[in-house]
């Protein structure tokens, strides 16, 4: 499986380059249910559609609050976000991001794209791929200029588009063995499922929670497991021919899987 972003990002384009305008009322229905910390006296903007300018700034290209100001008084400029008098300020959108819950915000986006790449493909008639998964960790480094902490997280996402399915924030404190259990209830019902992880988490402990809930392990096996490496060569599996080859050019390199 390639490790290129530019490979995934277009595998999730298949997903959802086709998104409609009839589907805005469901996007917006799905925002709705993240709670709203503003008061209700001396409300300009609504908070739903504050983060609905935020989304579609990011989408369109915005990496920061400044940027995402500018869109907006770019597009309500051009008479394409009226439902203000006026842009929103860098201000405002800065309380917004210092005032909401990450953790709601993330379930519920996470779902709402989950729930529609389910749905797509159902009426595609296409096999149901999203049962084929890759759980890794990935840290975030901000800027050198941002007082911030480094971001830890740990992500579930699809084989075949590269759609993130759900994410855990591990802490500094620990590592990302005990947070798998976490991260697979965050996918629901995963009867068949099959989960892609790396050697860190070849452990019975996971092996037990991902079966539990009905999924199938796939696990790497590296010496650091010696009993289990030791098994498996025992079997004489390194001695048979490979029955799977995948040769891949990225990142400047050459990869070959077996």
């Amino acid at each position: 499986m390639t490790s290129s972003l530019k490979t995934f990002h277009l595998r999730h384009l298949a997903v959802i380059n086709d998104f409609q305008d009839a589907e805005l009322p469901w996007s917006y229905q799905a925002l709705e249910a993240i709670p709203d910390p503003l008061a209700a006296r001396g409300v300009r903007y609504g908070f739903t559609e504050l983060l609905t300018t935020i989304i579609a700034a990011v989408l369109s290209g915005s990496s920061s609050l400044t940027m995402i100001a500018d869109w907006a008084a770019d597009v309500h400029q051009r008479n394409l976000l009226t439902v203000w008098k006026r842009a929103p300020s860098v201000a405002t959108f800065h309380w917004v991001k210092a005032t909401m819950d990450a953790v709601i915000v993330d379930a519920v986006l996470s779902d709402w794209v989950k729930t529609r790449m389910l749905t797509k493909l159902a009426n595609r008639r296409v096999r149901p791929s999203w049962r084929r998964l890759l759980l890794m960790a990935k840290k975030f480094v901000v800027p050198n200029t941002v007082a911030a902490p480094k971001a830890f997280l740990m992500a579930a996402l699809n084989h075949q588009y590269g759609t993130v399915l759900g994410e855990e924030s591990v802490d500094a404190k620990t590592n990302e063995i005990p947070h798998l259990p976490h991260l697979l209830d965050q996918l629901g019902d995963l009867n068949g499922a099959v989960i892609t992880i790396d050697a860190l988490h070849t452990l019975a402990q996971q092996a037990n929670a991902t079966v539990d809930r009905g999924g199938h392990c796939v696990f790497t096996v590296k010496t650091n497991a010696k009993s289990l490496h030791q098994a498996i060569n025992d079997v004489g599996w390194t001695r048979r021919k490979p029955q799977y080859r995948h040769r891949e050019k990225a990142h400047g390199r050459i990869c070959s899987w077996l």
